[in-house]
């Protein structure tokens, strides 16, 4: 991501979530991101929730990057991965293939879902690539459809919550996006039922006239076990058991820069509802009205010390165009 990318994000994204009450920091390099997840203050993490942008995976770093030492991926998805399992939410965005390299590592080698009575890692990916740029409508139903999302407005509660709201509050119609990516396995192929997507649930499917419709925004809201549910409250987070946190995947990340300023009342509105949806207001709520203890606005600090080996997993530049048959019959 470079300084043309990052300006509106800061301009049209950052500016409504700061008057949403969101502080945030922004960062270009793995090496920022770590020290941000593993900082420390009044023994918590400030932060969360994480959004991930991701990159081609050339082990290329903007020139707004202020620590270029790119074997720093290896500490930094770690540290992703353990912000989430203490209950940190995740928006990771991916753009056509191939950006969506770090989102797809994360998925392949640091998440073990548990859910619906299974245990695993997940098949879901995001790839391909689809020019989009149309409008997406609420579906009239549940069922998926082209050019839709889903229309429901509550989920059932994660936690002692008694409401969870969906991704959706107030929202119409929203941008798709250009070249956008959707929900593949690890071979490309597309995945469109509730098996292939585990434990995804579909929330938006692209307008592409194929049958089934494609996916590509997609949530994992996990169950809050009961003897984690003291750590989403101030007075009892301390020492608390964890769990995972929710997860949202957005195939077009486009969608935080330049749809967000052309589309504030869509994309715009969307984006924002998700970062909410992400913090679980409702359980940190309803855990300070219980308790009677202020509202926690805070992760559980990471306390693991993170090695940085080198990191050999870079896809490559190269990719040939041609083939050619060399026959030498000269004697």
């Amino acid at each position: 991501m470079n300084l043309r990318e990052i300006y509106p994000i800061k301009n049209f994204c950052g500016a409504v979530l700061i008057r949403k009450g969101f502080n945030y920091k922004f960062v270009c390099s793995y090496g920022e991101g770590l020290s941000e997840l593993i900082r420390v203050e009044n023994d918590k993490c400030p932060y969360t929730q994480l959004w991930l942008f991701s990159s081609q995976g050339y082990g290329e770093l903007p020139d707004e990057a202020k620590d270029k030492d790119t074997n720093k991926i290896v500490p930094f998805l770690e540290a992703a991965a353990n912000f989430w399992r203490n209950g940190g939410g995740l928006f990771l965005f991916c753009d056509n293939h191939p950006y969506n390299f770090e989102a797809n590592y994360l998925l392949a080698n640091h998440f073990i879902f548990t859910h619906g009575g299974r245990s695993g890692v997940s098949a879901v990916r995001l790839g391909g690539i689809y020019d989009g740029l149309n409008q997406i409508q609420v579906a009239p139903t549940e069922t998926a459809l082209q050019g839709h999302f889903n229309p429901i407005l509550k989920l059932d509660a994660p936690g002692p919550a008694k409401q969870r709201s969906t991704l959706r509050p107030g929202l119409i119609k929203f941008s798709e996006g250009n070249t956008i990516s959707y929900a593949v396995d690890d071979k490309d192929q597309p995945l469109t039922t509730a098996e292939q997507l585990w434990p995804f649930t579909p929330f938006a499917w692209t307008s592409e006239n194929v049958d089934p419709p494609r996916p590509f925004i997609l949530f994992f809201d996990p169950k809050i076990p009961q003897e984690s549910e003291a750590q989403y409250c101030s007075e009892t987070c301390e020492g608390a058991k964890t769990s995972p946190g929710p997860i949202v995947l957005h195939g077009g990340f486009t969608s935080a820069f330049s749809e967000f300023g052309q589309d504030e009342k869509g994309m715009g509105r969307l984006v924002v509802s998700i970062s909410c949806w992400l913090t679980r207001f409702e359980e940190r709520v309803y855990a300070s009205k219980i308790k009677g203890a202020p509202l926690l606005t805070t992760s559980p600090a990471l306390s693991k010390e993170y090695k940085v080996p080198t990191f050999t997993g870079w896809r490559s530049h190269y990719r040939p165009r041609h083939s050619i048959l060399a026959l030498d019959s000269s004697g």
